[in-house]
Order: C-alpha cells, then sequence, then structure tokens
C-alpha cells in the first residue's frame, strides 16, 4: 500500500558521483533517498514493514 506524497523535506541525496569513465564527458549519477513512502502489513502477523524508496539518476550536463 502506498502512504500519501512525504513530507517536504523528507527527501535527500545522499551522493553525486562523476561517472564520466562509463558514460562520458559530463554525466554524473545521483543518488535520491525517499523516505517513508511504502508501508507493508504481514497477514496474519501483525508486523508492519516499512521500506525506503529512492532513485539513481543519470544527469548529463551539456558540454561538461
Amino acid at each position: 500500500m502506498l502512504l500519501p506524497a512525504a513530507a517536504r523535506g523528507s527527501w535527500e541525496s545522499s551522493g553525486i558521483v562523476d561517472a564520466s569513465a562509463a558514460f562520458g564527458k559530463g554525466a554524473f549519477l545521483v543518488d535520491v533517498q525517499a523516505h517513508g513512502l511504502e508501508l507493508e502489513t504481514a497477514s496474519g502477523s501483525g508486523f508492519e514493514y516499512r521500506r525506503e524508496a529512492g532513485q539513481l539518476l543519470l544527469l548529463r550536463v551539456p558540454n561538461g
């Protein structure tokens, strides 16, 4: 089950890495951590599982 949109400020970047060796000049990998967006209750157990979400993005800077 997806919860409503997370509160402002609860997403963060954990780093930006130069990826030009793999993807060409001006390429960077950016990681975004989206906190607390998924919630699941295991059937019959009563346990709640909260998962972190996130994305790995490829950013290209023109003429970089």
